[in-house]
């Protein structure tokens, strides 16, 4: 494990007693920061463990760009994950501050991106989408076990340890990542087209919004398109309404000859109903990872989901009272951070409470009423215990 301390408010230590930029031109850039090619000074190698030729990755975080806090929680977050050798995270090493610069110091990927990987090469094989998956699966389960939920996993922010076809996958860029203080989160953030949807809705969310993102990544792996944006030309206001219905298929000809287990599984990672969604743990154990055999029928189109949506009414139930609560909860930290605690406030809370409620029986009732025309059609789940959610 690396040992990094910053001193945020009288930093001494300066990059360029440690480390050499070797590019001009940044190699990688974003909203905030931009990403350098560097290399360990010799008298520094030792101390950190870099080898003779090893090349970091050096990215520079613009401070007016953004605010401490982003800051200080991308370093803690960073500090909790990035700091252990996980083979599936870019390892931090380093960090530096300056009064206009934090400069991290990371694990250089020559892989690149997974989204150029897709655009230069084209969709994976099964198989490897499938090694690909379970990397993934695994450094999200590492990440929610040391509270950290990342919220903006996607193909741009999946890196690949080199160019060869058994590349390792190493997750990066932690900057909307958020460290758990509870079960629930409510900031809206992340890339649109990988958020699910109860985070676009402003409520209350759990660590299961990484798994939706999984699920987006995986269909995109092995698809080459996005599953609520085939043709790359939705407007936000499309893409936002086909997320929130969840209305995706396979019915291109790249799907041709694809296994319905990978179907089963996509289908219960891309769920828009939280309560029904796979857990990271489901995921790991799914066939189509573990390639044992599958139990009980398989779901392998979105309108499928239906009966086990149903199934689930109870816990969905339970986390609309959760979520109640926490409007509550956020409503009286707003008035009490402000010094204007009054019974307006609660009674906003609960007003909100009240229409998502009424919100979520109008959905119940017609999930129930297409549920059992789907049935009359074709029963979808036989045993529910033999199902893997």
């Amino acid at each position: 494990m690396t040992h990094i301390e910053i001193d945020w408010h009288h930093p001494k230590r300066k990059l360029d007693d440690y480390y050499k930029v070797l590019s001009q031109k940044p190699i990688g850039r974003g909203h905030f920061a931009e990403v350098y090619l560097g290399q360990a000074l010799k008298s520094h190698k030792h101390d950190h463990g870099h080898n003779e030729a090893e090349l970091v990755a050096i990215k520079a975080i613009h401070r007016n760009r953004t605010n401490e806090e982003t800051l200080h929680r991308e370093i803690e977050t960073m500090l909790r994950v990035a700091t252990h050798n996980n083979p599936n995270i870019v390892s931090l090493y380093d960090a530096f501050l300056t009064n206009d610069v934090l400069y991290l110091v990371m694990e250089y990927c020559k892989g690149g991106e997974l989204f150029d990987h897709l655009v230069n090469k084209g969709p994976y094989t099964e198989e490897s989408a499938s090694k690909l998956c379970r990397q993934l699966a695994s450094v999200i389960k590492f990440m929610h076990s040391h509270g950290v939920v990342h919220r903006d996993l996607k193909p741009e922010n999946c890196l690949l340890s080199d160019d060869t076809d058994n590349a390792v996958i190493k997750v990066a860029d932690f900057g909307l990542a958020n460290i758990k203080g509870g079960a629930f989160m409510t900031n809206v953030c992340g890339t649109w087209a990988y958020c699910a949807p109860e985070v676009k809705r402003d409520r209350a969310y759990t660590k299961a919004v990484d798994i939706w993102s999984l699920g987006v990544i995986l269909y995109i792996l092995i698809g080459g398109y996005h599953p609520f944006d085939p043709d790359g030309d939705a407007t936000n206001e499309e893409l936002d309404a086909a997320v929130a219905k969840g209305n995706f298929d396979f019915n291109d000809p790249n799907w041709n000859g694809v296994s319905d287990e990978v179907k089963d599984v996509i289908c219960k990672m891309i769920c828009v109903d939280a309560a029904t969604r796979i857990t990271v743990d489901e995921v790991l154990s799914h066939p189509w990872i573990t390639h044992k055999a599958i139990k009980g029928k398989m779901v392998t189109a979105p309108s499928k989901l239906k009966s086990l949506v149903k199934a689930k009414a109870v816990v969905r139930k339970e986390f609309g009272a959760v979520l109640h609560l926490v409007a509550v909860s956020r409503m009286e930290h707003l008035a009490l951070k402000h010094g204007l605690l009054d019974q307006a406030h609660i009674d906003d809370a609960h007003s909100l409470h009240e229409h998502h409620s009424k919100l979520d029986d109008e959905e119940g009732g017609k999930a129930d009423a297409e549920a059992k025309a789907a049935e009359a059609v074709e029963p979808v789940v036989d045993d529910l215990a033999e199902q893997t959610l």
